[in-house]
């Protein structure tokens, strides 16, 4: 099974409700929302269901519509080189 995980070439900033994110290969990004709840869970590699099945219980979201919103946040992440995906 694959994990999420952040990338170690990732610099980031929390700031209130955001994320400012950059790899050596990209310009920095925000983003915002849940970003810096996500970041902060993948602090360990999860699963893409466990990450959001506890953000689901951070927001109090049914884990779906979580899984639903993370789905576009997290292929835009991983093509950035921003997150990487771990056995």
């Amino acid at each position: 099974m694959t994990h999420l995980a952040r990338s170690p070439d990732a610099l980031w900033r929390a700031v209130t409700n955001a994320l400012i994110v950059a790899t050596p290969e990209h310009s920095p990004i925000v983003v915002s929302g849940s970003a810096p709840a996500m970041w902060a869970l993948l602090e360990e590699p999860c699963s893409r269901d466990q990450l959001a099945e506890d953000l689901a219980y951070v927001f109090g979201e049914q884990p779906e519509v979580i899984a639903a919103t993370l789905r576009p946040v997290i292929e835009d992440l991983l093509k950035r080189g921003i997150m990487i995906e771990v056995d």
